[in-house]
């Protein structure tokens, strides 16, 4: 009798992924109180489901899968699932708060430039480019020197900028951006629902899908508007697909 190899390995292989996938239950609180309406992803598969009235959810899951919540207000949580969460066929998830901020003053906004720029600013960027721009020897080109030091004023003009721009402190330059900090700086409202057409009560929680793909912080280091425009396009396409749009 021949043997073969090939569908013994295949029920094999069918037998590992009954073993290591499956729907398991699970329920979301916070102090013991169940949530509601909560959103549960499987970031790993691309699959969401939501808590009813008594905080509780089914979603399939295998082994590695990453669960991530996302509700306004409190923390996000993220689990990896093991082995012992698929034996146990339950999840008891609890949600924290967000501690609520005394202090209420945001960050300055490391994407756009300061508002106010006095005359006296101006005078020292236009003096400090005439001084850098190359000139002809032996051509009068109208420019008076004035006797200012060029030398100092080329050396000093690189600070001058970064101060104006708002990045005078060298330790800004090590400083870790945060992907949804940039989100919220380079894109606004309609971009989300006019050109991603998500629905505006989805927006945060897409912000959030994307920030915890590892990508994002590739992309922050590349700083690359377009690519980071592309990453969206394209998450936002499985997001509308796991959400049902």
């Amino acid at each position: 009798m021949k043997i073969n190899y090939f569908f013994i390995l295949l029920f094999f292989i069918q037998n590992v992924c009954a073993q290591t996938e499956k729907v398991i239950s699970g329920k979301v609180v916070n102090d013991n109180f169940p949530m509601a309406k909560v959103d549960v992803i499987n970031f790993t598969q691309n699959t969401l489901v939501v808590t009813n009235n008594n905080g509780e959810f089914k979603i399939k899951v295998a082994v590695g899968d990453k669960l991530v919540l996302f509700v306004n207000e409190f923390n996000n949580y993220k689990l990896i699932i093991t082995q012992k969460d698929i034996d146990a066929n339950w999840l008891q998830i609890n949600l924290s708060k967000m501690p609520i901020e005394l202090d209420e003053v945001k960050v300055a906004n490391k994407f756009k430039y300061k508002n106010i720029v006095s005359q006296e600013d101006i005078d020292k960027i236009t003096v400090a480019k005439e001084a850098s721009a190359p000139k002809v020897v032996g051509v009068y080109d109208g420019r008076t020197p004035n006797g200012l030091d060029f030398v100092r004023m080329g050396k000093g003009v690189s600070k001058f900028v970064k101060s104006l721009f708002g990045d005078d402190d060298e330790d800004k330059k090590n400083e870790k951006v945060r992907f949804i900090d940039y989100l919220e700086s380079n894109f606004d409202k309609d971009f989300y629902v006019k050109t991603l057409k998500l629905k505006e009560e989805d927006i945060t929680i897409f912000k959030e899908y994307c920030d915890v793909d590892v990508q994002s912080s590739v992309l922050m280091k590349e700083m690359e508007y377009l690519r980071i425009y592309e990453f969206l396009i394209a998450k936002s396409d499985a997001f509308k697909k796991m959400r049902n749009y």
